[in-house]
């Protein structure tokens, strides 16, 4: 099992004051749901707060904006070309400003209004998707590297 990229890890790091994550994805449709997979296995404390915004991240805006967090982390299936499960950093500016994915409203929509009313960092990490048919079972590849990134995060923000 190889470990996460040092920019991935840099990433999941935490910052003094609130982190928040926000895993995203359809849990009914195979790799999709990596997200949503890696949300349910972290527990928010107070320092660290959990959402899972399934396929409508549009929702949770409000309760993150008056969290006033210093970091967002959106934690996300992703084709970006490259082997599955290949997990990276995702250049906010890379992501499509139309929606292609499951989500009704894009994800750089969404960041671009959480940087304005927050002025936190805000970060996308992409797991490269494998199977996204109907499905609720993760593929090998993308589960390896969910457990990759919850094992990060539990290392890092509950130490």
């Amino acid at each position: 099992m190889s470990s996460l990229s040092a920019r991935v890890q840099q990433v999941l790091s935490p910052k003094a004051g609130k982190n928040i994550i926000v895993t995203v994805g359809n849990s009914l449709r195979a790799d999709d749901g990596a997200g949503p997979y890696i949300g349910s296995k972290i527990k928010s404390r107070p320092d660290l707060i959990v959402f899972n915004a399934g396929y409508n991240p549009e929702n949770i805006i409000t309760n993150i904006v008056e969290l006033d967090p210093v970091q967002v982390i959106f934690l996300d299936a992703a084709n970006f070309g490259k082997k599955a499960g290949t997990v990276e950093v995702v250049d906010l500016k890379s992501i499509p400003e139309v929606t292609i994915s499951t989500h009704t409203i894009p994800l750089s929509l969404v960041a671009k209004i959480l940087e304005k009313d927050t002025k936190a960092a805000i970060n996308f990490i992409g797991i490269q998707v494998k199977n996204v048919q109907l499905g609720d079972k993760l593929s090998p590849e993308v589960k390896e590297s969910a457990d990759k990134i919850i094992k990060q995060i539990k290392e890092e923000m509950y130490a």
